[in-house]
């Protein structure tokens, strides 16, 4: 039988913010009035300039930190480095596109997963504007089919990866398992991070935990279908998914096989969807994926 949290437990709650001043408005407020409220709430504001900085200046009861544009992973490590070394337990973090429901982080820290220590991290159900399942924030679960089958009746999912969106990591998963690797800036740093956790320390989806996350569109990404999508965006992308293949196998050999085989392949793809000097941008980013391999950065 789980244990109950110790009362003393304190939660950061960690914001990355870019450039979307009206939508940090509507989190932060969703934060404040959160059912059991965070201890802290750390904003990182990636280099904004359309007023964000300004408007913190306004705002009382937040840690704000000012940096230049360092992406997703960036402005989560240093989010997740300032959390831990104020000593919380938890730390929830989420961009400033996220509105949690008003009890998303009690539910969280009432799942009977987190008083286990063994468990890495909790992550909420994310549903889009219109109360269907956010496509490009669902997680992976995990393939243990008798794991899944004990625990959906306390209304849980196991889980191998999933996004930076309502998601509660537990500090002693960080202190083991290291920070987001900076250098991914965006696309699949969150899947990283959140893989190389679950692969040692088990991690969950709370189904009476949601939040809604306010994307534009509610997409899959889907590579087989990249016309249209930045291409700046889109480099970081393709590199880091590619970086990502070299994990998937048993052996180092056998993933730098698959590497270079998924390169191969989404080369092909690149060639097929475009021309001039971005299919030779986004070739250069494919390649550039099997040989990435930034260092993991320990908290302090």
């Amino acid at each position: 039988m789980s244990q109950s949290l110790p009362q003393e437990t304190k939660v950061a709650a960690i914001i990355v913010t870019h450039n979307r001043l009206a939508l940090l408005k509507e989190n932060i407020a969703a934060l404040r009035g959160q059912t059991r409220t965070p201890d802290e709430i750390i904003v990182v504001n990636n280099g904004s300039t359309d007023g964000t900085a300004e408007w913190l200046k306004t705002q009382t009861g937040l840690t704000v930190i000012h940096q230049e544009n360092l992406g997703s992973s960036g402005g989560q490590l240093i989010g997740i480095k300032t959390a831990f070394a104020h000593k919380h337990d938890w730390l929830w973090c989420m961009d400033d596109d996220v509105v949690p429901k008003v009890d998303a982080l009690e539910q969280l820290l009432k799942s009977p997963k987190a008083s286990d220590p063994r468990t890495g991290f909790l992550c909420s159900v994310v549903r889009w504007t219109d109360g269907s399942i956010n496509l490009m924030t669902a997680p992976n679960v995990h393939p243990d089919y008798s794991s899944l089958m004990g625990l959906l009746p306390q209304g849980l999912l196991r889980v191998s990866s999933a996004s930076f969106v309502s998601i509660l990591f537990h500090r002693r998963a960080v202190a083991a398992k290291g920070l987001p690797l900076r250098e991914m800036f965006l696309w699949f740093d969150d899947a990283e991070y959140t893989r190389r956790i679950a692969d040692d320390f088990p991690s969950y989806q709370v189904l009476t935990s949601e939040a809604e996350h306010r994307t534009k569109t509610n997409y899959w990404v889907d590579f087989n279908h990249m016309a249209g999508l930045p291409v700046m965006q889109l480099s970081y992308g393709l590199r880091n998914f590619i970086f990502l293949r070299k994990w998937e196998s048993s052996s180092k050999a056998a993933g730098w096989v698959r590497c270079v085989k998924s390169a191969t392949r989404m080369q092909w793809r690149v060639w097929a969807q475009f021309s001039g000097a971005d299919r030779w941008k986004l070739t250069r980013a494919v390649w550039l994926g099997v040989f990435f391999h930034p260092k993991i950065e320990m908290p302090e």
